[in-house]
C-alpha cells in the first residue's frame, strides 16, 4: 500500500538502491514530444509557446505519419518532432557553471530532396544572446540514430536551447527527433526494477517497505 511522499538525505542515506541508482531524470521537459497527444497516422504544423509542453515550438509534430515516411514504429513511441527547412524549437532549462551536461537524443532523416535537414543545438541566454553552437549533427535518411554531446556552462542561470533546422535553398529537407535528454550522468544504468521484482527484492532483504 502507498505510505506517503519522501525524500531522502542524499549526504547520510537511510533509503538504498537495489540494483544500482537510476540514472538522473532529465532537464528537458516533454523530450519526447507525447503531449498534445495527436491522431495516429496523422500531423500538425505547429507555432506556439504554449501548445506543446515545454517548448516554443515552430515546427511539426507526427504521430507514425505515413505523409512524413519516417521509418515506423518510431523507436521511442508514437510521436516525434519533424524540423522542416528551418524551422526550431527552443526551452529554458536552469544551468550550473561548470557541470558538465550531456545533450542526447534519436533523429532520422526524411526521404526527400536527397538529403536530410542538418539540425544546430545551439546555446542562448534568456535575453537571445547566443552563447555558444553545443552540437551540429545530419542523421542518414531513413535510419533512427543516436547522439549525443557534452557541455558547460560558466554562469549559473536560465539560458534557452535550440534545436535548429538548416535550410538549403530550393530544397524541402526535414529531419525528426525523438528522446530529447539533458543529464548529469548518463552512464548510470541502474533502476530497472518491474514492481513485483521490486518487491520481491524487498522481502529477500528483510525490507518491510520498498518504492
Amino acid at each position: 500500500s502507498y505510505t506517503g511522499c519522501y525524500a531522502d538525505n542524499t549526504t547520510t542515506p537511510l533509503m538504498t538502491f537495489m540494483g544500482g541508482s537510476p540514472p538522473p531524470p532529465s532537464l528537458i521537459q516533454n523530450g519526447n514530444f507525447e503531449q498534445p497527444s495527436i491522431d495516429n497516422n496523422n500531423y500538425q504544423y505547429i507555432n506556439s509557446s504554449s501548445q506543446v509542453p515545454g517548448w516554443n515550438f515552430n515546427a511539426v509534430l507526427i504521430n507514425n505519419s505515413s505523409a512524413w515516411g519516417y521509418p515506423t514504429p518510431y523507436p521511442k513511441g508514437d510521436q516525434a518532432l519533424c524540423i522542416q527547412g528551418g524551422r526550431t524549437v527552443s526551452q529554458t532549462v536552469s544551468f550550473q557553471s561548470n557541470v558538465q551536461y550531456t545533450v542526447s537524443l534519436v533523429a532520422c532523416g526524411r526521404n526527400t530532396s536527397g538529403q536530410s535537414n542538418s539540425i544546430q543545438i545551439e546555446l542562448y541566454t534568456t535575453s537571445n544572446d547566443l552563447i555558444s553552437t553545443i552540437y551540429t549533427f545530419q542523421p542518414p535518411i531513413n535510419s533512427w540514430t543516436n547522439y549525443s554531446a557534452t557541455f558547460t556552462v560558466t554562469t549559473t542561470q536560465n539560458y534557452n536551447i535550440f534545436f535548429k533546422g538548416t535550410p538549403v535553398s530550393g530544397l524541402d529537407i526535414s529531419t525528426a527527433i525523438q528522446n530529447i535528454k539533458i543529464q548529469t550522468d548518463p552512464s548510470t544504468s541502474g533502476g530497472t526494477y518491474t514492481y513485483e521484482s521490486c518487491k520481491q527484492t524487498a522481502i529477500d532483504n528483510e525490507y518491510k517497505y520498498f518504492s
